[in-house]
């Protein structure tokens, strides 16, 4: 098959990653891609090295002329690299194709959304367009698009995102050790990371207020990880950590190598207000790292193997980071059962169940 996949985002993140694992899980399967993606934050870099075509798309414009050149590109690239199905991964993508497949009727299109919730007021609702299928991350994100969209059932997919599992393993102890050196982290210290861009929808602040409430001899042994690039949100987040006197405690390494730091991490954390699945969940499980994370989009699908909280139940998210000095076996146990059971969030998993969507969609 011949798959388009269309992505508006212009900085690097859960779907951007999710992008090119799908785009590699196709191309082992013998399958092409071609994607259509905006350009910034290295977004397009990051895409165009897996050996598959990759075109710069101006989503984000408002101008009438360049959206018919947007159009008139899409068409070209539907022709020219003989497509047969377009994923588009956001709403306004999903426009693009439904007006590309309305003078196409041999290609179809599907529509993955990648966050709960979205804005459903009869606007949005009446310019949403999902083609064949609808897919949504996660059992949470399935009951919104029936409930929120009136999407039917019959037309709304469930795929959990896939990480390939077997690239993340801990780097040697050497670069271990040079890691904690270049930021001082020292052997009596724990370690906590947000492994997420640096915007306040991930919860920074939430985390912050939770940690400032752990006793001083915890908090003096402490470093807490928040990588991502962003100086203004950057400045915000110093001053409230000199608000809690944590200011000694905060990493900011900018954009990271999530294993390198998965590696040096007693625990990660994704206090996040929204979510649509949260991918750094799982590589976090397959490197035998201790996950607590909101009860957002893709909690229902991983509680076995992580632990849970409100976004805002600052009472129980200091309950749990608590767990790292006063009940380490609780972690211990509950990263084995995530080990366990990570192999369900494989880049091939989710390849084949995208591919019996894109399959169905054909017909």
């Amino acid at each position: 098959m011949n798959i388009l996949m269309l992505v508006k985002n212009s900085e690097i993140g859960g779907v951007v990653s999710c992008v090119k694992s799908l785009a590699d899980g196709l191309k082992a399967k013998g399958d092409k891609t071609v994607i259509g993606t905006c350009q910034g934050e290295g977004v397009d870099k990051m895409l165009s090295g897996g050996g598959y075509n990759v075109h710069i798309i101006d989503f984000g414009t408002k101008n009438i002329v360049s959206v018919i050149r947007n159009l008139l590109k899409i068409q070209k690239i539907v022709k020219t690299e003989k497509i047969d199905v377009i994923h588009a991964q956001n709403r306004l993508p999903a426009l693009y194709a439904s007006i590309i497949c309305f003078f196409n009727k041999k290609v179809n299109y599907i529509w993955s959304n990648h966050l709960v919730p979205i804005p459903c007021d009869f606007l949005h609702k009446i310019t949403t367009r999902y083609g064949k299928f609808a897919v949504a991350e996660g059992i949470a994100g399935k009951e919104f698009l029936i409930n929120k969209f009136n999407i039917p059932e019959s037309k709304v997919k469930v795929v959990n995102l896939g990480s390939d599992i077997s690239s993340f393993t801990k780097i040697s102890k050497d670069k271990q050790e040079e890691l904690k050196k270049q930021w001082n982290i020292q052997s009596e210290d724990k370690v906590i990371l947000l492994y997420g861009r640096l915007a306040p929808v991930k919860g920074h602040s939430f985390l912050l207020k939770a940690v400032s409430l752990l006793d001083d001899e915890k908090k003096s042994h402490l470093k807490i990880v928040f990588p991502g690039q962003g100086e203004e949100y950057k400045n915000k987040l110093v001053h409230l950590a000199l608000k809690y006197g944590l200011k000694d405690a905060l990493i900011f390494p900018g954009y990271i190598e999530g294993r390198d730091y998965l590696s040096i991490a007693d625990l990660m954390v994704l206090p996040s207000k929204q979510e649509g699945f949260g991918i750094v969940n799982v590589e976090s499980f397959a490197m035998g790292v201790p996950v607590i994370r909101t009860k957002t989009a893709g909690w229902l699908d991983m509680q076995d193997c992580c632990m849970g909280v409100e976004y805002g139940d600052v009472k129980s998210l200091v309950k749990y980071i608590n767990y790292l000095w006063n009940s380490p076996q609780i972690l211990e146990d509950q990263v084995k059962i995530a080990f366990q059971n990570v192999t369900r969030f494989s880049i091939e998993k989710m390849t084949d169940e995208y591919r019996k969507i894109y399959a169905a969609s054909m017909k």
